[in-house]
């Protein structure tokens, strides 16, 4: 436990100087087939958890090509893209609620395409509760998910979408996190399957044709 508070700490020294929720693969614990992937995220000191702000009125979050437009999708979240294997296994904090689909719930001005591979489950947590001002150090929150795998890919991916304290705008941000990665087959196994799936084809041309 003192090794990964110190390595968050350390992660965090060097995060600060932007605004974010910013999630960290804490820990990875399980056997194979059921691993339990544990994130901490931090909200930074200028910036607040206020699904108020973020709605689906007034213009509210930034459009893709400048300006403003309507949150869609509208509130206060936070995204992992592609988390490989999940298997239902999920905890919270309170006032977060847990969401998951194949396409990521990603900011207006975010786009998701870049991030976000297909047919790969995403997760999703939603923030409803009062406004949270975040310090940086202590504005923590775990969450927790469970995996059939417990490799690791640090190439991951993360979007969030919160409220700036100096202006009370809408914040979007995406960067890197740790995400479940499947296992790549062996060369000797693709070679076995590619050979016995030769075999079924070259049984399926023998087989005598029958007549009407």
């Amino acid at each position: 436990m003192k090794a990964a508070a110190v390595a968050i700490g350390l992660f965090l020294l060097t995060q600060l100087a932007s605004a974010s929720l910013i999630p960290m693969l804490s820990s990875v614990t399980g056997t194979p087939g059921d691993y339990l992937f544990t994130y901490t995220a931090v909200l930074s000191v200028d910036e607040m958890l206020n699904p108020g702000s973020t709605t689906a009125t007034s213009d509210a979050c930034p459009a893709p090509g400048g300006g403003n437009i309507d949150c869609n999708p509208a509130g206060t979240f936070l995204t992992l893209y592609d988390f490989n294997g999940y298997d239902g296994t999920n905890s919270a904090p309170t006032d977060w609620t847990l969401t998951t689909q194949l396409t990521g719930v990603t900011p207006s001005a975010i786009n998701g395409a870049d991030i976000d591979l297909p047919g790969v489950t995403n997760l999703t947590w939603m923030y409803t509760g009062p406004v949270v001002q975040g310090d940086g150090l202590t504005t923590t929150y775990t969450f927790t998910a469970g995996s059939v795998y417990g490799l690791t890919n640090p190439d991951g991916n993360y979007s969030a979408q919160l409220t700036k304290t100096a202006d009370g705008s809408t914040d979007q941000i995406t960067g890197p996190v740790s995400v479940p990665m499947a296992p790549v087959p062996e060369p000797g196994t693709l070679f076995a399957m590619g050979g016995g799936l030769g075999v079924l084809g070259l049984l399926r041309r023998r087989a005598p044709q029958r007549r009407p």
